[in-house]
């Protein structure tokens, strides 16, 4: 995990270290979650993404991906 420390100037921008730019791009989700402000990049395609992050999953039928899913949260609790 990467961190910087950034300070917001009189108008209240909020400068991103340039290592961490030149990785996420500059374009945000903002969310407030408790006492955090979370950015979350913004994909240039997302689309593409997702394709991508689905062509990882197991070929497996949705039926079956429900059923271990379902499974999984039981012995959760």
């Amino acid at each position: 995990m990467e961190k910087a420390t950034v300070v917001m100037d009189r108008q209240r921008r909020i400068y991103l270290p340039r290592k961490f730019k030149e990785r996420v791009g500059s374009k945000f989700f903002v969310l407030k979650m408790g006492n955090e402000i979370r950015l979350i990049p913004v994909q240039a395609n997302p689309a593409e993404d997702l394709g991508r992050l689905g062509s990882k999953l197991p070929k497996k039928s949705v039926k079956q991906l429900k059923k271990e899913i379902l499974a999984e949260a039981s012995r959760g609790l």
